[in-house]
């Protein structure tokens, strides 16, 4: 349902190629899995040009993912 719902805004699921943990458990029980999902416009030139920033976890456990977004300007 989650697919059928990206696909009617046109946004397509960004996937990193190199797999990076995106969440640091402070308990030594805890798994360090998460899943983070970030939803951009199909075909936009930052679809698979993300960012991990592990050093900015704190003072959360999760490190936060960021893209630059070109906003051009447009006349109307």
């Amino acid at each position: 349902m989650l697919m059928d719902i990206t696909d009617s805004f046109d946004l397509r699921l960004s996937i990193l190629n190199i797999q990076v943990l995106t969440q640091y458990a402070d308990n030594l029980n805890d798994s360090n899995s998460v899943i983070n999902l970030m939803f951009l416009q199909d075909n936009s030139l930052e679809i698979d040009n993300y960012s991990i920033l592990p050093n900015l976890c704190s003072p959360s456990d999760h490190a936060p993912l960021t893209v630059d977004i070109i906003i051009e300007e447009e006349f109307i």
